[in-house]
C-alpha cells in the first residue's frame, strides 16, 4: 500500500487532468484536451489520428483502468494504489513506458522537449498560465533551449512513484506553485 506522500501525489497527479475540479474525470475530458493539443501544435490529420489513438490507448489502460468513466479523484487513486501494492516494479515501469510514449508524442521533433512544447502540452490539458508554464518547463534546466526525454521522463516517474518525501521533487514542486 502507498504512503499518504504517494497518494497525495496522485491526487496532484489526478488534477492535473481535472483542471476545472469537477473531481471526476470522463473520455469526453480527454478528447477536448486531444483537440487542443492538435490544434496548439497544428498537427496534420494522420499526426493528429495517430496521436489521439496513442493517447487513448496510455489512458484507458494507465488511467482509466479498463473503466468506461468518468472517474473521480477518490477512484483513481484507488485504482493506482491497487495497482501500486500489487507489483511495485511493473507499476514503476508502467508508469515510465506511459510518461516515456506521452512524452515522445510531445516531442514532436524528437531532440527533447522545448519550451514551446512543454507549454503547448500543459494549454492542452488547461493549464493557461504561460508564466507558470515556463517556469516550470525552466525548473528542469534545459539544455540548448530542450529537456532531454530521460530527464522528463525520470521527473514523471519519481513523482508518480517515490514515495520518499526527503527527495527533491520537480514536478510536485512546479504543480504546488500553481500550474
Amino acid at each position: 500500500m502507498a504512503n499518504d506522500y504517494l497518494k497525495s501525489k496522485w491526487r496532484m497527479w489526478f488534477n492535473v487532468y481535472d483542471e476545472k475540479h469537477k473531481n471526476q474525470l470522463s473520455k469526453e475530458d480527454i478528447k477536448e484536451k486531444e483537440e487542443k493539443f492538435a490544434i496548439l501544435n497544428h498537427l496534420d490529420a494522420e499526426r493528429k489520428k495517430q496521436i489521439i489513438e496513442t493517447m487513448n490507448k496510455l489512458l484507458s489502460e494507465n488511467v482509466f483502468y479498463g473503466k468506461p468513466g468518468p472517474i473521480s479523484e477518490d477512484e483513481f487513486v484507488d485504482m493506482q494504489n491497487v495497482d501500486f501494492k500489487t507489483d511495485k516494479d511493473n507499476y514503476i515501469a508502467k508508469r515510465r513506458k506511459y510518461f516515456t510514449t506521452a512524452f515522445n508524442m510531445i516531442d514532436l521533433c524528437g531532440e527533447g522537449i522545448t519550451e514551446e512544447e512543454f507549454v503547448n502540452a500543459f494549454r492542452a490539458m488547461g493549464h493557461d498560465n504561460v508564466s507558470l508554464d515556463k517556469k516550470f518547463f525552466q525548473n528542469f534546466k534545459p539544455v540548448d533551449g530542450k529537456i532531454p526525454l530521460s530527464v522528463f521522463v525520470d521527473a514523471m516517474v519519481q513523482f508518480t512513484t517515490c514515495e520518499d518525501s526527503s527527495k527533491p521533487d520537480l514536478v510536485k514542486q512546479g504543480l504546488e506553485s500553481g500550474v
